[in-house]
């Protein structure tokens, strides 16, 4: 809320240097007599709170002494003299207190309303009358859910007036237990680790999980950043929490106004009580990707640049497995084509109907980021106790790539559906199963019975025949070449029948998004490619980048003295990683790996979620030793 004249008001206040870390300092607040009206100082990461009774007629200013004894000076906001200040505290028998103060004078509407929320799930709605400036409410803790809730307070026209944030730790959590068959290794060893999961009352509960194995040295220590303290506190804060797993391996009073003081200063909504009460939709700036990568772009009309709405266009990857999407303009002439299973990179061809709209052309857009982050990222700096950890870091990674780099670069494909769109054709022509005619007005006039070609003042049109209905469609199919439409006949029947592999025909009504086809006649070449066929110079082919590949991660195995022995050497400070390790009914899995030939101290990160939303992670150190091997 808002400063409010002769009421007592919590302050909290942040300071942070040029690369956002905390800086702990002491202070006072000063009136516009330089009178000292309160003293504060930094509690935990350059945060800290003090309480502030402003008076009528008075400015206020704190004064800050840096480390160093440099001083800063800030304004605070100026009071108000009637309005609502709210005060959250601990009421004991799990329960909290919002007491609500006004003006005792005031002329406000007496009615408040008191509206809880986690993460958007209502929990607590109350309604309250202020009497002589002060009324309060009591909330029950079990009531709202774990992590981050919101506190607002609506005045009687509904409008929020009062916000606060209140953090409540998870009760419930996932218990994860690692054991190994050993705490020293030799180079080039097995290491057995047994895996475990329970709830907090020890029961095993199945988890899904993610475990990392890496050497520890000066450049690379742990991450204070877990599934704890990501999930409950940081994804649900604004700007950036320095030392979060602080608030979460504490315990005390100074942990809890910690965490008070920093709910009070990084708090945030997604969303402004303005919209919702108009009853806005909320307006996404990423659509989401539901069935695979969303290729954008916009057809406009050439020569005028003006966009074109509601315009057919098409997008095709050329190959010999068809992958074709239509899509239909909307009223600015943007377009979306969903490139299901569109893997790595690749050719496509986008465009219009060149006998409809002959002079459209269609534009790609990046499907790159365009905006980046405002968070200017801090000064990299190394002293001297890194020049040798680096150095060696840097010969590892060289030693990795000149000897296993094949291994390093190994993907796994996913499973897609290779089959074209229409999935299974009702008609299929492999050709060389027939007599190869020397042109296509040969070949589908001989054999292709479905397929009528007729021509008329010049130009062949194709009719396919309507199964459902026994007879033949009016008007032309949806002819693609590898995937690719053609819409100009002429051109394709002088195009060498001997490079098609085969035919495929859809002899009925094909629905397609919002498009409908008086059926499909599919040609396949041999590699995919075209082959030769000459593109409409309205079409627009690039380069696009797809979705990536799964990595595969790259561990050896030395189950052999004669693997053990190889001289290949072998470098790795990460040992293992896996974003998918699964407990079962048991809560207990188990994970093998082996050492490198890099002695030293590594850990061992476990970190884990169950179907519920239970998270839980775990830390165990092992000790890599040199091995002396004799000659």
């Amino acid at each position: 809320g808002n400063l409010v004249n002769g009421i007592k008001s919590k302050i909290a206040f942040h300071i942070v240097d040029q690369n956002g870390k905390g800086v702990q300092c002491r202070g006072i607040v000063i009136n516009d007599k330089t009178d000292t009206v309160v003293k504060y100082a930094t509690l935990k990461f350059g945060i800290g709170s003090f309480v502030l009774t402003p008076e009528a007629g008075h400015t206020y200013k704190a004064v800050m002494t840096l480390p160093g004894g440099k001083t800063m000076m800030q304004e605070l906001p100026m009071a108000y003299t009637n309005g609502f200040v709210m005060h959250l505290v601990a009421a004991g028998n799990d329960q909290l207190k919002i007491s609500v103060q006004a003006p005792a004078n005031t002329s406000l509407p007496s009615t408040v309303y008191l509206f809880a929320h986690t993460r958007g799930a209502v929990k607590s709605v109350e309604t309250g009358n202020i009497q002589n400036g002060y009324t309060e409410f009591l909330v029950d803790k079990r009531k709202l859910g774990n992590g981050i809730s919101h506190f607002t307070l609506f005045n009687q026209d509904r409008q929020p007036v009062c916000e606060r944030l209140y953090f409540k730790y998870p009760e419930q959590r996932l218990e994860t237990g690692m054991t190994t068959d050993g705490q020293e290794y030799e180079q080039r060893k097995k290491i057995k680790i047994h895996v475990t999961s329970t709830d907090q009352d020890g029961l095993p509960t199945q988890a899904n999980m993610s475990i990392a194995v890496y050497r520890i040295d000066s450049l690379q220590a742990i991450d204070e950043v877990d599934i704890n303290n990501y999930l409950w506190l940081s994804a649900d804060l604004s700007g950036t929490i320095e030392s979060p797993g602080y608030y979460f391996s504490n315990n005390g009073a100074g942990t809890e106004e910690a965490m008070d003081n920093l709910m009070l200063t990084h708090g945030w909504r997604r969303f402004r009580w303005e919209d919702i009460l108009q009853h806005k939709k909320a307006a996404f700036e990423f659509v989401p990707e539901y069935v695979g990568h969303i290729i954008s772009g916009k057809i406009t009309k050439t020569g005028t640049g003006l966009p074109a709405k509601e315009t057919s266009g098409f997008l095709s990857v050329p190959g010999t497995r068809t992958q074709f999407r239509p899509a239909i303009s909307d009223s600015n002439g943007y377009v979306r084509f969903d490139a299901k299973d569109f893997y790595n990179e690749g050719q496509i061809i986008v465009q219009a109907n060149s006998q409809q709209d002959s002079l459209c052309s269609i534009e790609v857009s990046s499907p790159f980021a365009e905006k980046y982050s405002s968070r200017l990222l801090p000064n990299l700096s190394f002293g001297e106790i890194h020049t040798q950890t680096l150095l060696n870091h840097h010969i590892s990674v060289q030693v990795q790539k000149a000897y296993s780099g094949n291994k390093l670069n190994q993907f796994s494909f996913p499973v897609v559906d290779t089959t074209a769109f229409y999935f299974k054709p009702d008609i299929t022509y492999l050709l060389d199963n027939y007599v190869r005619f020397t042109t296509m007005e040969e070949v589908l006039r001989e054999y292709v019975t479905p397929v009528l070609l007729r021509r008329r003042n010049g130009k062949f049109n194709l009719s396919v025949f309507d199964e459902p209905r026994q007879q033949f469609f009016e008007t032309n199919p949806m002819v693609l070449l590898d995937g690719v439409p053609v819409f100009d006949m002429n051109k394709l029947m002088n195009y060498d029948p001997l490079k098609i592999r085969k035919m495929e025909v859809v002899t009925r009504m094909y629905c397609l998004g919002n498009m409908f086809f008086t059926g499909i006649v599919n040609f396949v070449t041999y590699n995919g490619d075209l082959q030769g066929y000459e593109l409409d110079p309205h079409a627009t082919v690039i380069d696009y980048e797809g979705l990536q590949l799964q990595r595969e991660f790259f561990s050896p195995l030395y189950e052999t003295q004669q693997q053990v022995d190889s001289r290949l050497p072998d470098f790795r400070n990460l040992l293992y990683w896996s974003p998918a390790i699964k407990t079962n009914e048991q809560g207990k899995t188990d994970i093998n790996f082996y050492t490198s030939d890099l002695p030293g101290k590594y850990a061992v990160v476990l970190q884990g979620l169950t179907h519920d939303g239970k998270t839980g992670s775990k830390v165990i150190f092992l000790k890599v030793t040199e091995t002396i091997r004799h000659q």
